[in-house]
């Protein structure tokens, strides 16, 4: 979280550094074009013989009075936006203080929890009855694990055996029409052909191997889940045991007010996010007023270059340009260089800025970063970091730009490792994957293991689980599989 919040300041004052860069060349930008007026006065007083020169000195005197109150305007809203932001960012940092102070009560709530579930598994485990109905679920489990196995086992080989079944279509077509069974339907002549076919095919035998593979698995898979059904019942046994443990320890108190703590931690969370959203606000108008992109500024400019184009200055340059004399020409090329100069620094401005986007998407991907940091609780007391080293390396990469937030999100939740605790989170009920009701206190957050219901998933690249004795490829008839006779 330090290595975080150091790199954020670190942005930060990447930031502040362009934006004095960029101040000072939009303040520039603005003196040269202020220099450039005086020098157009000094032009009209030297062209007195000029008949537009007076009107030009008016329309110079005019603008130089409006720029000066267009500044002073701007300065004071630019003053207000700075208390905002400077009241803001105390607000922040105060808030900040009074997290990591909550955040240390958290913890210590979490680990009061954790020692009393510690406890109270010690407790159950040296009760016999407790011992009991642990040991009955276990085996339920093994038994369940067997029976879905060999379920599995006979619905593959109805899959694979019952193939040249349905591929034969004589052979399906008595099937369908349930020929030798009471609901089979004919005329004389249809039953006469029908009865023909079977011979040939051996129909009587093949049907006989095709009822089997059908309904074995079918018997199978309802023991399986007669077996499931009572493992449940039990496993609910096994965890209403637990859940009574914990009441009877007043552990559900504890772990109230473990929440309450937590709330608070968030609601504090919460308002620190407000905040840093109107410190964003606030940096982003001061941003603006500094690069020269508020109103008043673009007022100023605006200004200062409509009266420039006015017909009289635009004469009173003309005429200077076209005289022989010398002083005529050291304010014209003196405005020439000024002119040369806006350009540059308007270019230099615009690189300014585009620098500045970059440091900015940074600063939003780690303010991301810290908040999901917070989130989950990865400042907490139960979380630590097995390389710390490869993290700052990581973090180093996310502001050079070779590495992304999800990236680095990904490198913490690899790194990220549960610190010792003292109550064990699949103790009892919890070892199963169905969820945990242990671990509220020092722990990850969230649950640990699955969710509803057993479920227990066939390994890849094999049939199922496997048990010593059932081989490969399940039983067979004969050693060859099931014969149906005539085009099987």
């Amino acid at each position: 979280m330090s290595s975080i919040e150091l790199a954020t300041q670190k942005v930060r004052e990447k930031i502040e550094k362009v934006d004095m860069a960029i101040g000072g060349a939009a303040a520039k930008l603005l003196s040269l074009q202020q220099e450039e007026v005086k020098q157009y006065h000094e032009l009209a007083k030297m062209r007195v013989d000029l008949l537009a020169t007076g009107k030009a000195d008016k329309i110079l005197d005019e603008t130089a009075s409006t720029i000066k109150q267009l500044l002073e305007k701007r300065n004071h809203s630019l003053s207000l936006i700075e208390q905002k932001l400077e009241s803001i960012t105390n607000d922040i940092s105060n808030l900040e203080d009074k997290r990591k102070q909550h955040a240390d009560i958290v913890d210590q709530a979490a680990d009061v929890v954790d020692e009393a579930e510690k406890k109270t598994q010690q407790r159950l485990d040296a009760d016999p009855s407790y011992k009991t109905q642990l040991a009955a679920v276990h085996e339920l489990e093994r038994t369940v694990r067997h029976a879905e196995h060999k379920a599995e086992q006979r619905e593959e080989e109805l899959e694979n055996k019952g193939a040249p079944y349905r591929k034969d279509k004589l052979f399906m077509y008595l099937w369908n029409r349930k020929y030798s069974l009471p609901g089979y339907k004919a005329n004389s002549i249809t039953r006469m052909l029908d009865r023909w076919v079977a011979g040939v095919i051996r129909y009587p035998d093949a049907r006989l191997n095709y009822t089997k593979l059908q309904e074995i698995p079918l018997r199978l898979r309802e023991h399986a889940g007669e077996m499931k059904a009572r493992l449940e019942k039990e496993f609910a046994i096994l965890k209403n045991l637990d859940e009574q443990g914990k009441i009877e320890d007043g552990i559900p108190p504890l772990e109230n007010k473990l929440r309450e703590e937590e709330e608070k931690l968030r609601k504090i969370d919460n308002e620190i996010e407000s905040s840093e959203k109107i410190q964003s606000e606030q940096e982003q108008q001061k941003a603006a007023y500094t690069a020269g992109d508020d109103d008043g500024y673009r007022e100023a400019v605006e200004f200062t270059s409509s009266r420039m184009q006015q017909k009289n200055i635009v004469r009173l340059r003309s005429e200077a340009q076209a005289t022989p004399y010398p002083e005529d020409d050291l304010i014209i090329n003196r405005i020439f260089d000024s002119e040369r100069e806006e350009q540059e620094t308007r270019s230099a401005i615009d690189e300014f800025k585009k620098s500045r986007q970059l440091h900015e998407e940074k600063l939003r991907e780690l303010g991301q970063l810290r908040a999901d940091f917070k989130h989950n609780r990865y400042d907490g007391a139960g979380t630590g970091f097995s390389n710390p080293a490869m993290i700052a390396v990581m973090l180093d990469n996310l502001l050079s730009g070779a590495l992304n937030r999800d990236g680095f999100w990904r490198v913490l939740e690899q790194q990220r490792r549960r610190l010792p605790r003292r109550s064990n989170p699949t103790f009892g009920s919890g070892g199963f994957g169905q969820g945990t009701i242990w671990g509220k206190g020092r722990g990850f957050p969230g649950n640990f293991g699955g969710g509803g219901g057993f479920s227990f998933p066939r390994r890849p690249g094999g049939g199922g689980f496997r048990f010593p004795g059932t081989g490969g490829g399940g039983a067979s008839s004969g050693g060859s599989g099931f014969r149906t006779g005539g085009g099987f």
